[in-house]
């Protein structure tokens, strides 16, 4: 968090959890990120809010069906679905 510009560091003290922040830092590498990175920081919350929402969903309907949580590689499918659509083509986000 030391070498990381002013810029990030204001964005990223303003984000609602360490997963936004791992999501910011990637977005902000995308060639569609602006200059004052309001995409890349608006991709982030939207993710977090996607993350935060279907966490519950996904171990609710394991539990359904006898399993202790959710298969993470599940979330990181829909996280990657969502970055694909957010951002256009075939990107491989690693923060999932």
């Amino acid at each position: 968090m030391d070498n990381v510009p002013i810029l990030y560091r204001n964005i990223m003290d303003g984000l609602p959890s360490n997963f936004a922040r791992d999501v910011f830092l990637w977005a902000t590498d995308r060639p569609g990120n602006d200059r004052m990175c309001y995409s890349a920081e608006k991709f982030a919350l939207e993710a977090d809010l996607l993350e935060r929402r279907l966490t519950p969903m996904l171990d609710a309907a394991s539990k359904i069906h006898g399993m202790e949580g959710h298969d993470p590689d599940l979330m990181n499918f829909i996280l990657k679905r969502h970055a694909n659509y957010k951002w256009g083509g075939n990107v491989a986000p690693n923060y999932a």
